[in-house]
Parts: structure tokens; sequence; C-alpha cells
């Protein structure tokens, strides 16, 4: 879901990786896997957001669709 939601300002320049393209294919194909976890943490200012949101509601991933949809 992060991809989703990461993909367009990336893709615009705003955020993320230079890599990033990646994104749209995690996104289309809704994998999960390491790889999306790696590229979620070159987004410097969404992972922590992304952790402390997880913390505080006592999630362990933050990449799980509760946290995403909370930041996003």
């Amino acid at each position: 879901m992060f991809a989703r939601y990461a993909w367009p300002p990336n893709e615009r320049g705003y955020c993320g990786p230079a890599e990033g393209r990646a994104l749209l294919e995690y996104g289309s194909a809704g994998v999960a896997d390491p790889g999306i976890t790696d590229l979620a943490r070159a987004f410097t200012g969404a992972w922590p957001y992304l952790q402390l949101i997880a913390a505080e509601a006592r999630i362990d991933d933050p990449l799980d669709h509760r946290v995403v949809e909370a930041y996003w």
C-alpha cells in the first residue's frame, strides 16, 4: 500500500529515492517483500513518521496498511 501512495510524489521528484520507479512495480504487483521496506526507508521524511505511528499504535510493521493509511 505504501508504494501506491508514495509513487505520485516520488515520480514528481518531491520525495524518496531516485530509483523510485520500483514503487510503481511494487504497487502494481501488490508485492510485499524486503525490497519495499528498503525503498520506504529511503523516504527520509515519511519513514520516521511511519515508525512513530506504528509504535504508538503498537503495530510491529511500519508498512502495515493501517499505519500507511494513517500517515497518507
